[in-house]
């Protein structure tokens, strides 16, 4: 395990609960909404919020809209493309498409409808990435589905969360942790990974951490390290007890929430713990963490609740301050340049909002190599040494 989970290992059990800096966004969200999807755009600007109603909740600007799809589905996992469209699931096996403008409905594909459970769904590149009841599948729109069916002790095996990491999937059954590349399928046990006695119960959601895979136990959070057609896991010191509805959700490696009787925020090696008594019905699967690092907690009252604000309030006038990225397109290097003096660092975000390249910034003009990045829409998040962010999108193309 690498050096920065060795904060870990300094986590006092009996802490106090510290009392949360948050902001509260009244929803006109009714009470019988329940919030079953969120999505965060890359670029920053815009979080969706999805319900059992079939209405899209989309915020931007301090300002919420309402777009309504199907009052008789629930709208139940949500993603965003490369060009920035939309991707939803809903309760009747449904995919859909939407560009701000109008629905497109995906039920039929080349070589069959896909009627089964669908568990999550990821999208990258414009191709969509499903988990469901016998499988993973793996389709762009007008073509053909490509389906890898999990067969454990010769039965078919339910897949719950997938992720989508560098150039391979990994996925999650009860028993397994499947790994699809190159059009192979390999599962692993994982007991064969992980020592139960010390890890304890591996639960079924992966977590792409700037493309390391991680997964978490009852006591524990582990990485999976995977060597040619062979998997290890590592782990940390046991952090407290977890129970099998709670989850983890990252911002980067060193900076993600955990839910647990409290919210439990680990900040660069410093661990706290809030109290949610002040969000009393706290929905456990639906924290999400924006690009700004904000975490944002839905509230059965209707209303949100935005934990480190401070993150938000960061965000830089881009009169005052402005990034220029030449050229953009670009297939090999480009150079950013910034109209005023900078100290502090930057990082390149793909459309899952997995970092792909980080690095220090100094001065006014830094040149960086990415020619290793696959094609398609990045983002560029500047923050100077007092958390000021600012972002820049970036077309790359190789």
């Amino acid at each position: 395990m690498k050096s920065f989970f060795t904060f870990f290992f300094t986590f006092c059990v009996a802490c106090s609960f510290a009392q949360p800096d948050y902001k509260t966004i009244e929803n006109p969200i009714p009470d019988v909404f329940k919030i079953s999807g969120i999505c965060h755009t890359a670029d920053g600007t815009k979080s969706i919020l999805g319900g059992e109603n079939g209405q899209l909740h989309i915020y931007e600007n301090g300002i919420w809209t309402i777009e309504q799809f199907d009052e008789a589905s629930s709208i139940t996992v949500i993603a965003e493309d490369d060009d920035g469209n939309l991707w939803f699931l809903t309760s009747n096996e449904t995919i859909v498409r939407y560009d701000y403008t109008s629905f497109e409905i995906f039920s039929d594909f080349d070589n069959g409808p896909i009627s089964e459970y669908i568990s999550d769904m990821k999208v990258k590149n414009n191709t969509i990435y499903l988990s469901h009841y016998t499988g993973v599948s793996i389709f762009t729109p007008g073509g053909a589905v490509e389906k890898y069916e999990v067969i454990v002790d010769g039965s078919s095996s339910l897949v719950w969360d997938l992720e989508i990491v560098e150039n391979y999937v990994v996925a999650m059954t009860s028993d397994h942790i499947v790994k699809i590349q190159d059009g192979v399928l390999d599962t692993f046990s994982k007991t064969s990974i992980f020592d139960a006695n010390e890890f304890g119960s591996v639960k079924n959601r992966v977590y792409n951490v700037d493309g390391r895979v991680f997964v978490n136990s009852d006591k524990n959070l582990g990485e999976i390290v995977f060597m040619d057609q062979t998997a290890t896991g590592s782990t940390v010191q046991e952090i407290f007890s977890l129970s099998s509805l709670n989850m983890f959700v990252f911002y980067s490696a060193d900076e993600f929430w955990q839910r647990s009787d409290n919210l439990v925020e680990y900040n660069q090696g410093n661990v706290n713990d809030y109290s949610v008594d002040e969000f009393v019905g706290i929905q456990k699967y639906r924290l999400s963490i924006d690009q700004l690092g904000q975490l944002w907690v839905p509230s059965p009252d209707g209303n949100i609740y935005l934990l480190n604000p401070a993150k938000a309030n960061n965000t830089v006038d881009q009169s005052k301050m402005q990034l220029n990225i030449v050229p953009n397109p670009a297939c090999d290097e480009i150079v950013i340049t910034s109209n005023v003096e900078i100290k502090g660092s930057f990082r390149i975000v793909d459309g899952l909002g997995a970092t792909v390249i980080k690095s220090e910034f100094e001065n006014s003009n830094k040149k960086i190599d990415v020619s290793s990045l696959e094609s398609g829409v990045y983002f560029l998040m500047m923050s100077d040494s007092q958390g000021t962010t600012v972002s820049q999108k970036l077309v790359v193309y190789n």
